[in-house]
C-alpha cells in the first residue's frame, strides 16, 4: 500500500467517489474490485467459497480452548449453494480480499433485503485499522438464521456492506501483533478468544 490519503476530515466516513479512489491509489485494497458494488457510503462485499458449522455439545468455557466447538470447513456448492438450519450460527469467507491502511477502520453492516429475511450476516462489526497489511486477506462472517425454516444462501451474492472511516492518527500497533486476531487467515477462521488468558 502507498499511503497515499485521500482529502477529507479525520473521522469522516469514505463516500462513493472516495472508495474508488483509495482502491484506485491502493491505499485500501479490495480483491477483487467490482465498482459496481460500491454504494454512497458503503462498497458491498459478496459471499465467498467456503463455510463452517459450529459443533459442540458441552459448555464452552472461553479460557479452554479444549471446550471451543469443532469447526467443520466446507466448500459452497457453486449451483446449489449451502442451508443454514433454523437458530443457527454459520461461519463464513467473504470473496472479496481486503487491506486496510492504519489509518483506516472498517465497519460491517447487514444488508437490510437480507435482515428482513431473518438473516443476521454481522455479529462483530469491526475491521482494525492495519487488518491485512501483510496481504489482503478474506473476512469472516458470522451469519445467524434467526427463523424456524432454514435459509440457503449462495457464493459471490452480495453479503454485507464494508464501510470505511479514516482515523484521526493513525494507528501505531500492527493488526497482526494484536492478541486473538486471525492474519494470513485463508477462509473462515473460528475463534482464539483463549489467547487472552
Amino acid at each position: 500500500m502507498t499511503g497515499v490519503s485521500v482529502d477529507g476530515p479525520p473521522g469522516a466516513v469514505l463516500s462513493d467517489s472516495q472508495i474508488i479512489q483509495s482502491v484506485q491509489s491502493k491505499e485500501i485494497i479490495i480483491q477483487p474490485f467490482d465498482i459496481r458494488l460500491v454504494r454512497g457510503g458503503s462498497v458491498c462485499l459478496r459471499l465467498g467459497t467456503k463455510y463452517m458449522h459450529l459443533n459442540c455439545s458441552e459448555e464452552v468455557d472461553v479460557r479452554l480452548k479444549d471446550s471451543y466447538p469443532r469447526y467443520h470447513l466446507s466448500e459452497v456448492d457453486s449451483a446449489n449453494g449451502f442451508e443454514i438450519p433454523r437458530k443457527t450460527i454459520v461461519l463464513a469467507d467473504t470473496l472479496e480480499q481486503v487491506a486496510l491502511p492504519r489509518g483506516v477502520i472498517g465497519w460491517l453492516s447487514n444488508l437490510s433485503g437480507l435482515a428482513r429475511l431473518g438473516l443476521q450476516v454481522v455479529l462483530s462489526n469491526l475491521v482494525s485499522p492495519g487488518y491485512g497489511e501483510h496481504g489482503p486477506t478474506s473476512l469472516t462472517l458470522e451469519l445467524f438464521n434467526a427463523l424456524d425454516v432454514p435459509i440457503r444462501l449462495y457464493s459471490e451474492m452480495r453479503i454485507c456492506h464494508l464501510i470505511f472511516l479514516r482515523l484521526q492518527v493513525p494507528a501505531t500497533t500492527s493488526y497482526a501483533a494484536q492478541v486473538g486476531t486471525h492474519p494470513r487467515q485463508s477462509g473462515p477462521a473460528g475463534s482464539r478468544f483463549y489467547t487472552d488468558f
